[in-house]
């Protein structure tokens, strides 16, 4: 019979499994969508449009087939199972010579101060505020 040592790692607690709010992830493409349809080449927001608020970033990126832009969207996903706000980030991505636009498959989770730091980081990289 084997004995083995009583482990710290058994019981792990983490937000990894926890499932998103697709209420939330599909207003905030609702409203990135409206955005982008309505007046890409300066991405403003439109009247109407602010279904809930949703931050964006963008950058003028070249892609494969011809000029573009990345946008990043953050917005508030309410709290996690530990009580703690959390962020909702999605990238999309504008294609200027098709005039379309990919929506990413993954939406991310970030605590508000790693969301803050992550903004401005992707500032001091060129994006700038939408």
């Amino acid at each position: 019979m084997t004995m083995t040592a009583p482990s710290k790692w058994n019981a792990v607690n983490t937000p990894m499994n926890e499932p998103l709010n697709t209420e939330i992830i599909d207003r905030m493409n609702a409203v990135v969508t409206s955005i982008l349809s309505d007046d890409a080449s300066d991405l403003s927001a439109t009247e109407g449009a602010n279904l809930q608020v949703v931050h964006m970033i963008s950058k003028a990126k070249e892609f494969k087939f011809g000029a573009g832009k990345e946008i990043i969207a953050f917005c508030d996903g309410g709290k996690n199972k530990f009580g703690k706000e959390v962020k909702y980030v999605k990238w999309y991505y504008y294609y200027d010579n098709t005039k379309k636009f990919k929506v990413s498959d993954r939406t991310y989770t970030y605590n508000t101060d790693k969301a803050r730091t992550f903004w401005s980081e992707k500032i001091k990289e060129g994006f700038i505020k939408v």
